[in-house]
């Protein structure tokens, strides 16, 4: 399981949250197991199998992984897409639960590297959902070593359990998209053989609006945090989220490039002003929530997001690194999430008197020697302008501003 963190304030871009409740925040940095070009993709989370409502026919349970649902371990952050199998444990005398997972091989289907997961349930209103958190706080007692990945016919693990509670079982292959079948059994009481009996496999009740956005830190946009790039951050990937409701989210930002602590990595949540470009939201004032920076595979974090406005979701890597990534909701209700694309031009410059180009502001007739720039455009067209200066000491920066002028002679004079 990986271990969990608490989100800080950390990187120093803080203001008052707004539009957001965070609720069970969950950083994950994945530690994950010893090994023994853009898109984006929505519609319903992966389903958590089960079988008939009887019963007594659903005392074991069948499934496959396949290209589709073969997420692999929590080395890699697409696990939460591997069949998932809920049972509640029942009031009375019940203190343990044994857990096996059986592959099925023969001349056809060679044994393949299995293991599993065993997460404590969601509560309340979420009962019966797919787990989304491998945390110290929803990761259940084991009894015995912890279940570990092996090329074996079957794996199991036994935990203390709590009756009334629901648990859920995350069986799944080493490496992603590995295609094998198995068979699930959980037995109570497992060593106690005049108590122990089979637990039935629940129904999910509902699934999360799931959406996926793959796309890369590279060139321009592998553009470092605003703590340690505070010049060129803006330049990251943006994604565009919008909710027309109240809605609980749990967004997951994963590496996909098979490398787990080389980099931090973590994102920060704006509101998207009306009438302004997408980079010209990011601004300190406009800060709904961010998540710690994570050295592993993955960060996650849950938020409570209310509509209006529409809001930025801004995946970010600590350092200046090229490094792919998928960016990943889980929602209550239905949401709108896409890359953004920004035709954003950035210039570099500078003030420097000895050369006699820091002339002032307008209540000095020097201004005039100040750097300027000739923006042409060929169509009516809304242009959000941004002047910034970098500096290790924050607290000595000049006043600064900008003018914008409507340019008195052709574009072809550029006087």
């Amino acid at each position: 399981p990986s271990s969990s963190t608490t989100a800080t304030s950390s990187p120093s871009l803080s203001s008052t949250p707004r539009g957001v409740s965070p609720t069970a925040s969950s950083l994950s940095s994945s530690g994950g197991h010893a090994r023994s070009n853009s898109f984006s993709r929505s519609g319903p989370a992966p389903l958590v199998h089960s079988l008939s409502s009887s019963q007594d026919k659903n005392l074991s349970a069948g499934g496959e992984w396949n290209l589709q649902n073969s997420g692999g371990c929590s080395n890699s952050p697409l696990w939460r897409k591997n069949p998932q199998y809920m049972f509640k444990v029942p009031q009375g005398n019940i203190s343990s639960v044994k857990v096996t997972v059986t592959q099925n091989f023969g001349a056809s289907h060679q044994l393949v590297p299995i293991g599993l997961y065993l997460v404590k349930g969601w509560e309340g209103e979420f009962s019966g959902r797919k787990a989304l958190a491998l945390t110290k706080e929803n990761i259940p007692t084991y009894i015995g070593e912890a279940p570990n990945f092996h090329v074996a016919k079957s794996v199991s693990a036994t935990i203390q359990v709590t009756p009334g509670h629901e648990y859920a079982i995350v069986p799944c292959t080493f490496m992603p998209n590995t295609e094998a079948s198995f068979e699930l059994e959980v037995m109570a009481n497992p060593n106690q053989s005049n108590a122990s009996e089979r637990l039935p496999i629940m129904e999910t009740k509902a699934e999360w609006c799931y959406q996926e956005v793959v796309a890369a830190w590279k060139g321009e946009n592998a553009a470092g945090s605003y703590s340690t790039a505070s010049f060129t951050w803006r330049n990251n990937p943006k994604i565009f989220i919008e909710t027309a409701t109240d809605n609980k989210v749990t967004f997951v930002l994963g590496r996909t490039d098979g490398a787990t602590s080389d980099i931090f990595i973590g994102f920060y949540i704006f509101r998207a002003l009306e009438g302004r470009s997408m980079t010209g939201s990011l601004i300190a004032s406009n800060l709904v929530t961010k998540t710690t920076f994570v050295n592993g595979v993955e960060v996650s974090f849950s938020v409570v997001l209310s509509p209006p406005p529409s809001s930025t979701l801004f995946p970010t890597t600590e350092l200046v690194r090229s490094r792919p990534f998928i960016l990943m909701s889980y929602s209550k209700n239905p949401m709108k999430m896409a890359l953004h694309e920004e035709n954003t031009v950035v210039l570099h410059g500078g003030w420097d008197p000895s050369v006699g180009n820091s002339g002032g502001c307008l209540n000095h007739p020097s201004w005039r020697a100040s750097p300027q720039y000739l923006l042409t455009v060929s169509k009516p067209t809304k242009v959000t302008l941004m002047l910034e200066q970098a500096s290790s000491e924050p607290t000595s920066l000049p006043f600064i501003g900008l003018y914008a002028i409507k340019a008195s002679t052709p574009s072809s004079n550029k006087r």
